[in-house]
């Protein structure tokens, strides 16, 4: 499989976002790869697509990324966090083939909680998050599926992301091949960036509830207890950290007590499994028997 390397500043984004990957022609992956053709969308996994939702105007620019998707067997999951008091969802031109309700709603969710909700809502063999306030390319899905037929063997696989300033201007792009050790002292690539297998649930990870931020990154933690991570070095997903409220992104949605609070129970949590951040796990995933011993 071949893929090219996009350079940061060859690009830019007036505007409103627009759904583009520059970095692949879509025929290498819909069309050849996943043969992606009318009517066959039961020959293909179901993907589930979460995202966790307090009702902001962004929503909309987020789920018309989603619904742009040139992968057809697609399950949308927005996720009330508001206590039952989010808007009507925005009027959306979903493809066949695509599907999406809403779940929650019972209560206020704090951003693990919604999480958690949205896996306990997952009927795809494959899931992944966007944030409300985010966009993937057309073609994110399709491309991440064909890489994982290349690598059976694992339960994620990600690539790299575009990180937008306000005028959509491409500032760097993020990922970086996986490397265990270095996962203790942060991140190696927005985790929006990538798509996880189901059975991790059956393997019991999920949000840490607990966490205030940072429970996506200690989800990470979960399933590398069970498999090694799949780089796919392919740009299909934009983040926007100046629409970001977690505190968690730079410049001014960046709060650093609450971020350094989290990283710190972060850390806490993890530094015991000494072992985890430098040996490879073994046994069969999809047996269940990875854990390290």
């Amino acid at each position: 499989m071949h893929f090219e390397v996009e350079s940061a500043s060859a690009h830019n984004y007036p505007g409103k976002l627009k759904s583009m990957s520059p970095i692949f022609s879509p025929t290498h992956f819909s069309q050849e790869t996943l043969a992606v053709h009318p009517g066959n969308q039961p020959t293909l996994p179901l993907v589930s697509v979460i995202v966790r939702s307090m009702g902001r105007p962004e929503l909309r620019v987020a789920l018309e990324s989603i619904a742009r998707q040139d992968y057809p067997n697609v399950e949308v999951i927005v996720v009330d966090a508001t206590g039952g008091n989010h808007p009507t969802l925005p009027a959306v031109a979903w493809q066949t083939g695509h599907s999406i309700r809403i779940v929650g709603g019972h209560c206020q969710l704090p951003r693990p909680h919604a999480a958690n909700e949205g896996l306990q809502a997952v009927q795809g063999e494959w899931f992944c998050f966007l944030d409300d306030d985010d966009t993937y390319d057309f073609d994110f899905l399709s491309a991440m599926l064909s890489a994982a037929r290349e690598h059976p063997e694992t339960l994620l696989v990600y690539g790299k992301a575009r990180m937008l300033d306000a005028n959509g201007n491409v500032t760097k792009l993020f990922g970086s091949p996986f490397n265990r050790a270095m996962m203790y002292y942060g991140p190696l690539f927005y985790w929006q960036a990538a798509i996880i297998r189901r059975k991790i649930i059956e393997l019991g990870c999920c949000f840490d509830e607990t966490f205030e931020i940072c429970e996506d990154r200690d989800f990470l933690h979960q399933i590398a207890e069970h498999c090694d991570f799949a780089f796919v070095p392919v740009v299909g997903f934009n983040y926007r950290p100046d629409l970001g409220t977690s505190g968690t992104g730079p410049g001014a949605n960046r709060d650093r007590s609450r971020t350094l609070r989290s990283e710190n129970l972060l850390r806490a949590k993890w530094a015991k499994a000494s072992s985890y951040h430098t040996r490879k796990p073994h046994g069969d995933v999809h047996g269940g028997n990875s854990r390290l011993p």
